[in-house]
């Protein structure tokens, strides 16, 4: 098996994205995609609609000032405009079912999968939802030049093909609750969620699945140990994976009226190697405060600071591929690290390593595939990911960039 980055190119600049109405992204996060035909994809992902016209571009015309999900089209090298919608958000922070805070802040779109449950057919998001405060240790409040902030991942559904998402709630929650960072100088993330299908062992099944009461959506993420619990993952975000039963989650969110966000938030369980049943611990506290601790998790790999994770299967490998951001030296540079498995649970050492250019800052990646099934990879998948010529998070020097993932079966 082998794994060769190619070079990025540009799929789109950030005056490109500011001429369609938006202020920064998208994407601010991970992408999710559809296959719109004739090799052309729809992407989802979290930006901010420009609140007034500018010399960079319009105000965004249907979420003016607005931060959210949003989609536009291209094809896998390159950006051509936003869908029919125009500049409209799916959904914006705060769409959390009333009482719940994860989302109150900001709210990112992230992995997208088409579901079908009896006759009603569909599409799945998990997505980012952050709630933010002051740092009282710098002028500026900010933490690493971004509000300080405590993830959470939620799920928002579809059911008129993407033009709108609803969301019905918390699917993850970090280990620690709210209170544990609130008011301190750490940001907790916990990525965007990336979905793949899988039986209970692991072994790949396509979306939409056959047989949703024998089929797992497993939910890719970072986490943290607290202080003193040893290893490099004690205070530092390490991937893991959660995982619920399709059937039932389907069955909590179709029909979306009565979908319930208590019922949602106790569907997913992380994966601990440590317990009896490693697939016993909540995934949430149930708690829409967040002031109560979920369970705990085991890192799939003793990578310290590494986040952001996005899976693809890959038909040519008959393997998974994971990409995952990594900090270098604890702080930022970051590099990407691609690794693969059999099983989801079992990762390799690192298979290719993106370490950008000097004065170059990678952010994001996200994994599609290249055959017109976005969650499937072939022999050269696609590597999306945001880069930032100067300090993140500068906007108005980004670009979004693409580079192929060669990959062979062979030794």
């Amino acid at each position: 098996m082998s794994v060769t980055l190619g070079s990025p190119t540009p799929f789109a600049t950030h005056a490109q994205f500011a001429a369609s109405g938006f202020q920064w992204g998208p994407p601010d996060g991970a992408l999710g995609a559809v296959a719109s035909g004739g090799g052309n994809y729809t992407f989802f992902g979290s930006a901010m609609g420009a609140a007034t016209a500018s010399a960079s571009g319009p105000a965004c015309s249907g979420s003016a000032g607005l931060q959210g999900a949003f989609a536009f089209e291209g094809s896998l090298e390159k950006f051509s405009g936003l869908t029919g919608a125009g500049c409209k958000a799916l959904f914006t922070k705060g769409a959390a079912p009333s009482g719940w805070v994860f989302d109150k802040d900001y709210a990112g779109g992230g992995s997208v999968m088409p579901f079908a449950a009896g006759a009603t057919g569909g599409l799945l998001m998990t997505y980012h939802g952050e709630v933010h405060w002051k740092n009282p240790g710098t002028a500026n409040g900010l933490c690493n030049s971004v509000p300080c902030f405590y993830g959470g991942i939620g799920l928002a559904v579809s059911l008129d093909g993407g033009a709108v998402f609803k969301s019905v709630g918390q699917i993850i929650q970090p280990y620690q609750p709210l209170s544990v960072y609130q008011g301190s100088s750490q940001n907790v993330g916990v990525g965007y969620g990336s979905m793949v299908l899988a039986d209970s062992s692991g072994n790949w099944l396509a979306a939409p699945a056959a047989n949703p009461s024998s089929t797992y959506l497993y939910v890719f993420y970072e986490d943290y140990l607290p202080t003193g619990a040893g290893g490099t993952c004690a205070n530092a975000a390490c991937v893991t994976v959660a995982r619920a039963r399709l059937d039932q989650v389907l069955a909590a969110v179709v029909p979306l009226a009565s979908s319930s966000p208590t019922t949602v938030a106790a569907l997913f369980r992380k994966y601990d190697a440590t317990a009896s049943d490693p697939w016993s611990e909540p995934a949430t506290s149930g708690d829409p405060t967040e002031n109560t601790a979920s369970g705990s998790f085991t890192p799939l790999f003793p990578d310290g600071n590494s986040f952001l994770p996005s899976v693809i299967w890959d038909s040519a490998l008959k393997a998974y591929l994971l990409v995952h951001q990594r900090a270098v030296g604890g702080a930022q540079p970051t590099n990407f690290i691609v690794r693969s498995s059999t099983d989801l649970l079992h990762w390799s050492s690192p298979l290719a390593t993106y370490a950008p250019p000097p004065g170059s800052e990678p952010f994001y990646p996200t994994l599609v595939g290249e055959g017109g099934d976005p969650l499937v990879g072939g022999s050269a998948p696609r590597l999306f990911f945001d880069t930032f010529p100067s300090n993140f998070p500068n906007w108005e020097t980004s670009e979004l960039d693409s580079l192929p993932v060669q990959v062979s079966a062979g030794k």
